[in-house]
């Protein structure tokens, strides 16, 4: 096992009677949290560097097998 950051995102306003449905695939993982904080920045804003309104990205630290895709 090693310690990995998971890039997760969400979109959009979740209302307090609407269930959340989470989404527990390990698809973007990185072993850089450099990396994954550049992929989480430029996902929350626009090319002009404006943040995007109901979008919110971040990376958690996650333990994964040694055998795991990475993108970094």
């Amino acid at each position: 096992m090693i310690m990995a950051f998971l890039l997760v995102v969400t979109l959009g306003v979740i209302e307090a009677d609407v269930e959340e449905e989470a989404v527990e695939e390990e698809s973007f993982l990185f072993r850089d949290i450099t990396r994954c904080n550049y992929f989480a920045y430029n996902i929350e804003h626009n090319y002009k560097g404006f943040k995007q309104l109901d979008i919110a990205a971040y990376c958690i630290p996650k333990m994964v097998s040694d055998d795991s895709i990475f993108w970094d």
